[in-house]
């Protein structure tokens, strides 16, 4: 389980669907309509599998449930690996990896806002916005998960934005981010969405981070 260092997002070869054809709207206008839809949305919870490659480490690949309400409440709970979090509670970025650094938690501020909250959201990051701070690009239409989704390049308008560039797949009917590629200079990430809820009601426990017993919370 890795995580990002500020303020790169924390959110991998690629698992391509079949290609299917159709006439899109231009990348501006899918990027649009999608962040309207986010806009819209009082909550959103999907299946995550998030998978990393570089050209020094072996690939690995993570797994979880991934929570967001309203813009400053934001979490990963992975199972694999088991007990890992990733929680933005409006004020402060929680990062625990039992796995790799059992003995600590490592702890950011977060003002409302501010870059880091919304750069490790892997959602926000891209819906918020996304035409004021990214150019659009159609590329193709593919099938992910069994859903028709639009491919969009995105590519920072702004330098030092963490990354070289973003590929979303949003899907075509629901309008909803169901892939995101992002190449982070160093390493690549690619995280997966599935079994999408929107709206429903989250636990306010899954954005609230307690250290387990006996780590050491190391500030930021």
């Amino acid at each position: 389980m890795r995580c990002p260092a500020l303020p790169v997002l924390l959110l991998l070869p690629s698992l391509l669907g079949a290609q299917v054809t159709g006439s899109p709207e231009s990348g501006e206008a899918i990027m649009r309509r999608a962040a309207s839809v986010y806009r819209g949305l009082n909550s959103f919870r999907a299946d995550f599998k998030q998978e990393w490659r570089d050209d020094f480490v072996e690939r690995s690949t993570e797994k979880g449930t991934l929570y967001q309400q309203g813009p400053n409440q934001f979490a990963m709970r992975f199972t694999d690996p088991k007990g890992g979090a990733y929680v933005l509670d409006g004020r402060s970025i929680w990062f625990y990896d039992p796995e790799n650094l059992p003995g600590q938690v490592a702890k950011w501020p977060a003002s409302e806002g501010a870059d880091p909250l919304t750069n490790y959201n892997v959602v926000q990051r891209f819906l918020d916005r996304p035409v004021e701070k990214y150019r659009a690009i159609w590329l193709r239409t593919e099938v992910v998960d069994g859903n028709t989704t639009d491919v969009i390049r995105l590519e920072p308008l702004a330098p030092d934005m963490g990354f070289r560039v973003a590929t979303l797949w949003i899907d075509r009917d629901a309008t909803l981010l169901r892939k995101i590629e992002i190449d982070e200079k160093i390493q690549v990430r690619i995280v997966t969405l599935s079994r999408l809820r929107t709206n429903a009601v989250i636990p306010a426990d899954i954005f609230r981070f307690v250290p387990p017993s006996g780590v050491r919370v190391v500030e930021q």
